[in-house]
């Protein structure tokens, strides 16, 4: 339905009202309803941009893991990644009435999310192989020092 179509109609209905006198429930009615129309409207438009940067915060959180240098880095960037849970749940309840747009945003999001979760996750991986490295070297260090 066009914006011209809805203004039509909308115009029939009241004119159809005014014979019976009294508008102010008619308003009423539709002064509710395009409050409501645009309250949604705008809530949708906030979460779509709130998921976006929240997805480029999770993005950074995972880079900075790649490139730690140390497992108690990993930990604390994984912590700051954890928190992010909360803002992405209450996001996917605000987008449930998904249409393609929203939903492309939406999956796009929650698949790049799940990278930092699990086992094989970029934290899981980074902080066992920098605790690995740091047996290696200390292992390095006790065969060089028995060997002298």
């Amino acid at each position: 339905m066009s914006g011209t179509s809805v203004q039509t109609d909308i115009g029939e209905r009241l004119d159809a009202a005014a014979g019976s006198g009294d508008l102010r429930p008619l308003r009423n009615a539709f002064r509710i309803g395009f409050e409501s129309l645009v309250g949604s409207a705008v809530g949708e438009m906030w979460a779509n941009h709130e998921i976006t940067a929240i997805t480029f915060q999770a993005y950074n959180l995972l880079l900075e893991a790649e490139i730690a240098r140390s497992p108690e880095k990993v930990t604390d960037l994984q912590y700051s990644y954890e928190q992010l849970a909360p803002v992405f749940e209450r996001l996917q309840l605000v987008l449930a009435p998904i249409t393609p747009e929203r939903d492309r945003v939406l999956q796009a999001a929650l698949d790049l999310y799940q990278l930092g979760f699990g086992p094989a996750s970029i934290f899981s991986l980074r902080g066992a192989e920098l605790s690995d490295r740091a047996a290696a070297a200390r292992l390095s260090t006790e065969s060089h020092a028995l060997a002298q």
